[in-house]
């Protein structure tokens, strides 16, 4: 009797790592392919708990494999959920800066049109030959200006088009990232004798507890503009890794705020504030940047790029340009917002230096002019 139940337990046995093995086997072959480093990670640590549970056939095996196997597939869906709300974020701004670019076209032209329509209107009461050299004039200067708008247009949208294309080959390499990530949890995984009960402690089987990321202290908010503030930034300068290479620090400033509050109100001066920071985050700042609200009408940016600084220079020329329109949601006022702007290499500076070049950059007397 007792031969009996132990025979039928090596059956079960059997069935069950059988049973796993293929579970394994189809989720490595079926898992979805959306970053190559990634996906061969993934696959190599599956095999590697494939072959740990068939080199060892016993129970404690096939549990150990079947939770291994759960917190790598738990881990890599995290990363393809990550990797796919980061892409969908891109992919929105991309399509608001080009809805921006088009409703700002629309607006100079309409503005073009209803000039020319005003200058029709002179031309039908013309009388006489003064009136008639007006009139030319007019309509001189309303051609010369569609022509300008015609050639600054395409220049926009060249430079808008060239933006849009680098910020889609950075998405397609952004996944190296998360692949690395993805790859060390499944080495991790797969050499992890067995999963970890709820109530267990990792010192109990003398395995190593996964790192557990830290605590990050509570950033302080801009009240106006809901961005990290000053000591935000100078924090995530500290916070900085040894190898800072492609780590850039933007500053921006607007110019003549101090005149806009006194004439307009601090609430107008308020709304340029956020509206401003709203336009720079959509148009420079991207899944692995921070714009930050300095002080006073100045916003600083880490950023992160592949360019060498005069590439990162002209991005911001592209992108922010010297001024920035301002019109209120009822349209009862329009502003034209002068900025001025500045890149620094953060490259083996101190954080002191660099905080020492912001406040340089804002006094200067080019910088508020």
């Amino acid at each position: 009797m007792y031969a009996k139940t132990e025979q039928e337990s090596l059956v079960q046995l059997a069935a069950w790592q059988e049973l796993a093995s293929n579970l394994i086997e189809a989720t490595a072959a079926h898992a979805i392919r959306w970053n190559e480093s990634s996906h061969e990670s993934f696959r190599q640590g599956l095999t590697d708990i494939l072959t740990q549970l068939k080199s060892d056939p016993s129970s404690s095996s096939v549990q150990a494999s079947a939770g291994a196997a759960s917190q790598s597939i738990e881990a890599y869906q995290r990363d393809t959920q990550e990797y796919i709300d980061t892409s969908l974020i891109e992919l929105q701004d991309m399509i608001r800066m080009l809805m921006a670019s088009i409703t700002d076209v629309q607006k100079e032209y309409g503005d073009s049109a209803g000039g020319l329509l005003q200058i029709q209107e002179r031309i039908q009461q013309t009388r006489t030959v003064d009136d008639l050299r007006v009139a030319k004039a007019d309509l001189f200067r309303a051609l010369s200006r569609l022509r300008d708008l015609a050639s600054e247009g395409k220049q926009k949208s060249s430079d808008l088009v060239q933006s849009l294309q680098d910020r889609v080959r950075v998405l397609e390499q952004s996944a190296s990232s998360v692949a690395d990530s993805s790859a060390e949890g499944s080495r991790n995984l797969a050499t992890s004798p067995r999963a970890l009960a709820p109530d267990e402690e990792p010192a109990a089987r003398g395995s190593v507890e996964p790192p557990r990321r830290a605590v990050q202290p509570k950033e302080q908010l801009d009240s106006v503009t809901g961005l990290p503030d000053k000591d935000a930034v100078t924090e995530a300068l500290r916070n900085l890794p040894p190898s800072r290479k492609g780590m850039y620090l933007s500053v921006f400033y607007l110019k003549r705020m101090e005149y806009l509050n006194a004439r307009f109100g601090d609430e107008i001066g308020d709304e340029v504030l956020v509206f401003c920071s709203e336009l720079i985050t959509s148009r420079m700042i991207r899944p692995t940047d921070r714009l930050y609200r300095w002080r006073g009408p100045s916003f600083c940016a880490l950023l992160e790029r592949e360019d060498a600084l005069p590439g990162v220079r002209s991005e911001i020329r592209r992108n922010i340009g010297p001024r920035l329109g301002f019109e209120r949601a009822n349209g009862s006022l329009m502003l034209s917002i002068g900025v001025a702007a500045d890149v620094l290499s953060v490259g083996e500076r101190t954080v002191e230096e660099l905080l020492q070049e912001i406040e340089r950059f804002l006094v200067l007397p080019a910088t508020r002019s």
